[in-house]
């Protein structure tokens, strides 16, 4: 078990100090600092609860199931944040300088990955099509939580899995719920 919690660590320390010479671009840091956004609570919630008051058919049920991923999910990681208590790549590792404001809780999973993945699984479920684009999204948000200084990959692993997971049993248990009703 240490061996893998070993290799884990040191995966995380080489992908995200790879990513350091990508900060060169000014262009792509402003960017990252864009796409991150849209994994913030603020926005999260914000666009699941417009949805749910302003949309219809299946929209609304992807809103729906959204928004039960979403409080699940965020229960999730802020047990797990409590527990593991996981430092921040930026006071861990010298050579990473954040590119934001610093936060004061812990840092695995990444919550803004959970709450992006939550969102975007629900929709994808209900809208196979653009299942693409809707990960692709989610994947950026993860990727900035990484570039940006805030997360080892490994948060974003996890939040993915969390968020994913949150929304899939989230679907199913509505429509289950929904069926019953019926």
């Amino acid at each position: 078990m240490l061996r893998v919690r070993t290799l884990i660590l040191e995966g995380d320390r080489k992908l995200l100090t790879s990513l350091l010479r990508f900060r060169a671009f000014r262009t792509l840091n402003a960017l990252m600092r864009v796409i991150t956004v849209f994994g913030g609570a603020v926005f999260s919630v914000g666009i699941v609860l417009l949805l749910l008051l302003v949309s219809d058919g299946r929209t609304k049920q992807a809103a729906s199931v959204a928004a039960v991923g979403l409080a699940g999910s965020f229960l999730i990681v802020q047990c797990i944040k409590k527990t593991v208590k996981r430092f921040r790549p930026y006071l861990v590792i010298a050579e990473i300088k954040l590119l934001g404001k610093p936060l004061k809780d812990h840092s695995f999973p990444s919550g803004h990955t959970t709450s992006i993945f939550s969102i975007v699984t629900a929709f994808a479920l209900a809208f196979p099509a653009l299942a693409v684009w809707f990960y692709g999204l989610a994947a950026l948000v993860g990727v900035s939580r990484v570039y940006l200084g805030f997360h080892y990959p490994s948060d974003v692993l996890a939040g993915i899995l969390i968020g994913a997971g949150c929304s899939i049993g989230s679907h199913f248990a509505l429509h289950s719920w929904l069926l019953q009703g019926a």
